[in-house]
């Protein structure tokens, strides 16, 4: 009988620059394991088309004919414990396999080893329905993440249970596939009605879409990490986002941020980026430097107000105040970006704006002289 067994050898070598030898067994394309035989060798002695150790292995390391043997020994017993869960018809040879592995195994005691671990009781089955692994998931992430966090997981799991009940089909984790991924956005983006509403509202803004992809992204990697379900291609499952969201401060904030310098002026937008510019030029002077950033970015920080409307959308000024001559670190510090990446995708600077910077720079240095 041909067994899809073969010996393979690790490229990844350890910290003493060997690398480890392994039994792979293929049942399937998504069920294979690979087996320990406690054997390792530099990379460089091994022949990957004939699948066994060179003979120009150095002494110190091993005999390269002893070596082989081994191998030879552990293949068949690997074989045999194969052949043994095919003939009892066992559901998952793959996982006896695993367990009845052992590179010492000899052809007397193979036979009465694999009867006893056939004997023994059967792990209880995993419950693969999505929701409930996904219940199992949020009861995990409890004692880990902010209360926040998890209502953002139930959040994303009420999302799923409407879009599983407007497609009418059940989600299973088979079901991730691009189409799925499509469907979803399109359902989300134009379909999905607000919840406690009076007046129904469909479609949910580009970043909450974003959210609910990305956690179930990180969900369904933790089931794989687990090795509760095959590893899933999520190449297609793109994390939509958009430049800005809106975070409002009341007046007394902005007075707060910027004092008397740069009082707010009633009148919408002009007068926030005003403000917010005016707080982030006095964060560059001695006075204010260890008491506007602090206080501005408190402001900052909070995320909605019982009436937004008497204050202004701290984004409004937030390119303005990225374009000034400031340490991004402190401008992050202030607007919360926990990443250069997230924050440069304020930055607007103009091709003039960057040719009069590289021009001042020159004059600084003395380089600047005319041409011709």
């Amino acid at each position: 009988m041909f067994l899809p067994i073969k010996v393979i050898l690790d490229r990844r070598p350890r910290r003493d620059g060997l690398s480890p030898i392994s039994i792979q067994y293929c049942f399937a394309s998504d069920k294979r394991t690979v087996l320990p035989t406690g054997l390792s060798i530099p990379a460089r002695y091994w022949n990957k088309k004939f699948h066994r150790i060179t003979s120009e292995l150095p002494a110190r390391i091993g005999q390269t004919d002893l070596l082989n043997l081994q191998l030879q020994k552990m293949v068949r017993s690997a074989e045999d414990l194969v052949i043994f869960a095919l003939e009892q018809k066992m559901e998952d040879p793959v996982g006896f396999l695993k367990k009845a592995w052992r590179p010492d195994l000899d052809a007397i005691s193979l036979a009465s080893h694999a009867k006893k671990i056939a004997e023994l009781p059967a792990e209880p089955a995993v419950n693969l329905d999505f929701f409930f692994q996904m219940d199992e998931y949020i009861k995990a992430k409890r004692r880990k993440v902010s209360a926040g966090m998890i209502r953002t997981y139930n959040v994303v799991k009420e999302r799923l249970l409407a879009f599983q009940k407007y497609r009418r089909r059940p989600i299973t984790f088979d079901s991730f596939d691009f189409n799925f991924y499509e469907d979803l956005v399109n359902y989300l983006t134009y379909e999905h009605a607000h919840r406690r509403r009076k007046i129904v509202l469909r479609g949910l803004k580009r970043n909450s879409v974003g959210t609910t992809i990305k956690q179930i992204r990180i969900f369904l990697r933790d089931r794989t990490r687990r090795k509760i379900i095959p590893a899933i291609d999520l190449t297609d499952f793109k994390i939509l986002d958009e430049e800005a969201d809106a975070i409002y401060l009341t007046v007394a904030e902005i007075r707060a941020c910027t004092g008397s310098t740069y009082p707010p002026i009633p009148g919408g937008a002009g007068s926030a980026i005003c403000s917010s510019w005016g707080a982030l030029r006095d964060c560059g002077s001695p006075t204010t430097a260890a008491s506007s950033p602090r206080i501005f970015g408190k402001a900052c920080s909070t995320k909605s107000k019982a009436n937004p409307t008497t204050g202004w959308s701290y984004r409004y000024g937030q390119k303005p105040m990225t374009s000034l001559s400031t340490a991004p670190e402190l401008i992050m510090k202030i607007s919360g970006h926990k990443s250069l990446k997230d924050f440069y995708k304020y930055i607007r600077i103009t091709p003039e704006e960057a040719g009069k910077k590289i021009q001042q720079i020159w004059e600084n240095r003395g380089e600047m002289r005319p041409v011709g």
